[in-house]
């Protein structure tokens, strides 16, 4: 009868291990992804005077990389991902090289990139000691309107 236990214990031992490791590869795969998006998204500083060709290709940007974080982000953090595009966009329009510092524009769109940079925190540590617990400081992303 001991043996019988001794088995059921180390599947469930092999099962558990297995789905650990395999959770572990995909929240690193995640963060990868996630630190590959932001070296290469445009921040809030990039919309002053912004041309029109370079906005365009900030958007083809967010566009081509949209698939990959479908993959593997949280539905917040895809959500956080729309607004801040749609912050940029708008502030683009609405700054150019003699526009003030802290322009109205620039500051909901440099909120709308923490918002992101926190959901793909909190979404990337969500099984670490280190993880989030609680939503965003502006609470949870709700979709903006597009300009």
């Amino acid at each position: 009868m001991e043996w019988v236990f001794g088995l059921v214990a180390s599947i469930f031992a092999f099962w558990f291990g297995r789905i650990a490791s395999q959770s572990e590869k995909v929240l690193d795969h995640k963060k990868r992804v996630y630190e590959d998006f932001l070296e290469k998204c445009p921040t809030a500083q990039d919309a002053y005077g912004l041309s029109e060709e370079q906005l365009i290709t900030a958007i083809a940007y967010f566009d081509k990389k949209l698939g990959v974080l479908s993959l593997y982000a949280q539905p917040a953090v895809l959500i956080a991902a729309r607004n801040y595009f749609a912050e940029f966009a708008k502030a683009a329009d609405a700054l150019d090289l003699n526009s003030p510092p802290l322009h109205d524009a620039f500051q909901a769109a440099a909120a709308a990139y923490n918002d992101l940079v926190y959901e793909m925190r909190r979404d990337a540590m969500s099984w670490s000691i280190f993880g989030l617990v609680k939503k965003g400081p502006r609470t949870e992303p709700k979709l903006a309107k597009l300009p």
